[in-house]
């Protein structure tokens, strides 16, 4: 797991790996600002309340299912379910894959919207044949919640490297449910190939998709330069690189 923390491993990983193939993105146009907006992470980072049962480790085709995460949560309630990428930093800065902190700092200072009551965690190690599963079922059963809690914008946050196919095929989904989404992306290569309907490629390791831990200022610009992405953007399928 460690292994991945360089550069080379990366991508050597994402030159092989074969990932999921789309021809076009789906697309739902924001209608609101973004300080009208009410948005929800959903992360694919294992991020669990540590009273909640954790995700299955055990099974080498992953978990396909969620949990919800308070969006008022404390760190210390906070725990990983991950085993497939070294997440020793994002266990003392949870924001590196759910900034649901940096969030309410945007929300204070009036540049976005409310958050929704729960944030969504998912185990993104998802393979075959749990894959159906993940778009069939839990896809759908977040989407149908977000559309009754009257989500505007769902941003998502990967882990390593097949959280980015996990991530792109969840926005897929729920773009289609008409949900304007964004992605952030660890390998660029996957999400050429899923063609998500908006993505924010990041260089950073595996890990780190908001950046340095207890940076909160990086970690503000990166999740303010991903919604603008959203209120911008006409193009389905942009990939916009980050200078990070």
């Amino acid at each position: 797991v460690k292994l991945f923390s360089f550069s080379i491993v990366k991508k050597l990983w994402s030159k092989y790996f074969k990932a999921k193939v789309f021809n076009n993105s789906p697309w739902a146009t924001l209608k609101k600002p973004l300080s009208h907006c009410k948005i929800v992470l959903i992360s694919t980072g294992g991020i669990v309340l540590k009273k909640d049962k954790p995700f299955d480790l055990k099974n080498s085709y992953g978990d396909s299912s969620f949990r919800r995460i308070p969006q008022n949560a404390k760190v210390e309630d906070l725990t990983i379910s991950h085993k497939y990428y070294d997440h020793k930093d994002a266990d003392l800065d949870p924001n590196l894959i759910l900034p649901f902190q940096v969030l309410n700092i945007l929300q204070k200072d009036g540049i976005i919207g409310s958050s929704n009551n729960f944030h969504y965690s998912f185990m993104g190690h998802i393979k075959d044949p749990l894959i159906s599963d993940l778009i069939k079922k839990s896809a759908f059963k977040v989407a149908d919640e977000l559309k009754s809690q009257k989500v505007d914008i769902a941003l998502f946050v990967p882990a390593w490297g097949l959280c980015n196919q996990t991530v792109g095929l969840l926005q897929r989904i729920i773009e289609k449910e008409g949900i304007s989404t964004i992605g952030i992306s660890l390998v660029r290569e996957i999400s050429e190939s899923i063609m998500p309907p908006r993505t924010y490629y990041l260089k950073y390791p595996f890990g780190h998709a908001l950046g340095e831990a207890f940076n909160v200022n990086q970690q503000k610009k990166i999740l303010y330069e991903c919604l603008k992405i959203i209120e911008t953007s006409k193009n389905p399928g942009i990939i916009v690189d980050s200078p990070y």
